[in-house]
C-alpha cells in the first residue's frame, strides 16, 4: 500500500494572502497526521514566499510523522536543512517567478552539485532526494549519485489535455518508477496530482508515496482538512487494492 504525504505549501499560501499569521502549517500539520497522513511536505522556496524558514523549524519540532522538505540546490537552503535536520529532503529545480514547479531535474550539468549536497546530507543522517522528470535515464543517474529516493513530476501528466496525452505521461512516470525500483530506491510521486487523476498512478502499483498539496488543502476549504485527507487515502486504498 502507498503512503500519502500531505503538501502544506498552499495553507502557507492562505497566510501569506492577507501577510498575517494564520493559518499555521505547523496546525494543518497535526490535522493531516490525525486523518492518517503518513507524512508531512513543504517546499521553502528561495523567495520564502510561502513557506518560512521558522515554519521548518516548528515543524520538525510539531510534525509526529516524517517530515520532508523541498529546496532549490543552493547553499543557503542546504545550510538551513541541515540545520533543520528534516527525515528527508528534495532537491528541486526552481525557476524564479513561477507559480508552481514547472518540471524535474535532469542532473545533466548540475550533477557534480547535486551530488556533494546529497552527500552532505547524509552524512548527517537526512535522507536525499531529488525531483526529477520520470524517465528510466534521469533514474539511473540518480542512482548513481546515490540518492535515497526519487520524486517523479507528474506534472505533465496531470495537464494532459487528451486520454492520449495522459496515457503516454503515465507510461513515462510507469517506466521510471520500475527503473527506480530496480535500483533499490524509493518512489515518490507528486505535482499537479486531484482526487481525479490519482487513481490511474495508484492503479501502477509501482509508487511508494503519493506528494499532494493544492488538491487536498483546497477540498480541505469545503470539508475540513480531515475530511480532505481521508478521502485522498480512500483512493490510494481503494485503488490500491485493485478494487
Amino acid at each position: 500500500m502507498a503512503y500519502l504525504s500531505v503538501k502544506l505549501d498552499h495553507v502557507a499560501a492562505l497566510r501569506a494572502a492577507r501577510r498575517g499569521q494564520k493559518p499555521l502549517p505547523s496546525q494543518a500539520a497535526t490535522l493531516a497526521e490525525l486523518a492518517g497522513a503518513d507524512s508531512i511536505t513543504v517546499h521553502m522556496r528561495n523567495d520564502r514566499r510561502h513557506i518560512k524558514e521558522k515554519d521548518i523549524f516548528v515543524l520538525k519540532q510539531t510534525a509526529g510523522t516524517r517530515l520532508v522538505i523541498e529546496v532549490a540546490p543552493t547553499e543557503e537552503n542546504l545550510a538551513r536543512v541541515l540545520e533543520a535536520k528534516p527525515y528527508m529532503v528534495t532537491l528541486i529545480p526552481e525557476l524564479e517567478r513561477e507559480i508552481t514547479t514547472q518540471s524535474g531535474l535532469t542532473l545533466d550539468e548540475d550533477y557534480e552539485i547535486i551530488q556533494e549536497m546529497v552527500q552532505r546530507l547524509q552524512a548527517v543522517d537526512i535522507k536525499a532526494s531529488v525531483h526529477i522528470e520520470p524517465d528510466a535515464d534521469i533514474v539511473k543517474r540518480a542512482s548513481k549519485i546515490g540518492v535515497d529516493a526519487v520524486k517523479l513530476h507528474t506534472g505533465f501528466y496531470a495537464g494532459a489535455r487528451t486520454e492520449e496525452e495522459g496515457l503516454a505521461e503515465l507510461g513515462k512516470i510507469e517506466r521510471a518508477a520500475k527503473a527506480a525500483g530496480k535500483a533499490d530506491l524509493m518512489v515518490i510521486a507528486g505535482q499537479g496530482l486531484d482526487y481525479q487523476n490519482l487513481g490511474p498512478l495508484v492503479k501502477l502499483g509501482v509508487i511508494d508515496e503519493f506528494t499532494i498539496g493544492q488538491a487536498i488543502v483546497a477540498h480541505a476549504v469545503m470539508v475540513g482538512m480531515h475530511q480532505a485527507v481521508r478521502d485522498t487515502l480512500e483512493i490510494i486504498r481503494y485503488e490500491g487494492a485493485g478494487v
